[in-house]
């Protein structure tokens, strides 16, 4: 990784953490204005908080700032249903790459995947995404889908910790090594061709070791569990506030008190709701010091070559 792209990492971690202050504000409003017993004005604050950090955690994975202003605008849904038909594509690619070289299935992290499986299911969840978008209407007055989305949160970070606890059982032989190791130079080899240029990171896959791919190998899907985790999670809290900043603030049919009360479902789960959400800012902000601290090494190693070794690349706008 170059100087630009670490500048670009670096400045791209700078407004989401700006995107993210600004939704804690939001956040501490929220829980303020419930305290205060004014409900729609906590209902929107927090709307406020949760739109504002899925656009953060947005610009972490690779969407522009200036997307979010002009594309995307307030439906925060489509920001996921933009990440969904990537994730699509990359799947379909990857299981098209395995099965041009099926000596990768002797990997046990690889065999255990089907990636074709992983498509299909992608490829219904796209299918189904407006279907999601429908019933997050009226998913204020539903207490059921309010417990459910509540529900599945909370399990999402409780499968995060066996995930992740289960990396250090995974263990990799010298051949499925030297197998990774190869089918990445080859690769690189043939970009590099296509380039006509030689890739420093051909350089870096040759200085790669069995212990310290093991250990790149647990940081870098250690990295995927949270980050999906707290992603999907947000998820379920958007679908709770969906579409809910008219209903708080004007009298349509009913004036917002009357639809925001000590008896509605989502005040009811208030405190749940602010749970999930603090947890999710936590969990945003430790991925985002990790990556803010491996892309100040990064540009130290490379101002400093003398001092560098084989290194992963920052994974902000890799997911």
């Amino acid at each position: 990784m170059n100087q630009q792209q670490l500048k670009e990492n670096a400045e791209q971690i700078k407004i989401c953490k700006k995107w993210l202050g600004t939704a804690k504000s939001d956040f501490e409003a929220a829980k303020n204005l419930y305290e205060h017993e004014n409900y729609p004005q906590s209902v929107f604050s927090l709307q406020q908080s949760i739109e504002k950090t899925i656009k953060a955690y947005g610009i972490f994975m690779g969407v522009k700032e200036s997307d979010l202003k002009n594309k995307f605008r307030h439906d925060t849904l489509k920001i996921y249903e933009h990440h969904l038909t990537g994730f699509l594509e990359k799947s379909k690619s990857f299981s098209e790459t395995l099965k041009a070289h099926p000596e990768l299935k002797s990997i046990p992290m690889l065999n255990e995947l089907d990636y074709d499986d992983l498509a299909i299911e992608m490829s219904d969840a796209k299918d189904e995404f407006q279907n999601i978008k429908s019933s997050a209407e009226d998913m204020t007055k539903t207490t059921r889908k309010i417990e459910s989305c509540i529900n599945k949160a909370i399990k999402l970070f409780e499968n995060e910790k066996i995930s992740i606890k289960g990396l250090s059982k995974i263990k990799l032989s010298d051949r499925q090594f030297n197998e990774i190791k190869r089918f990445m130079f080859e690769n690189l080899n043939e970009i590099s061709k296509l380039k006509k240029q030689e890739l420093p990171e051909l350089k870096e896959i040759e200085k790669l070791t069995p212990s310290y791919f093991q250990r790149l190998f647990s940081e870098t899907f250690s990295y995927l569990i949270r980050a999906l985790s707290v992603y999907s999670a947000l998820l379920y809290l958007n679908l709770i506030v969906y579409n809910k900043v008219s209903s708080t603030r004007y009298p349509e049919n009913k004036t917002p008190q009357q639809i925001y009360n000590i008896n509605s479902p989502i005040i009811k789960r208030f405190r749940d709701i602010q749970k999930i959400h603090q947890d999710c800012f936590l969990k945003i902000e430790d991925i985002l010091n990790e990556q803010e601290k491996l892309t100040k090494k990064y540009q130290n190693e490379t101002t400093n070559p003398t001092n560098s070794q084989a290194r992963p690349p920052t994974k902000s706008g890799s997911l």
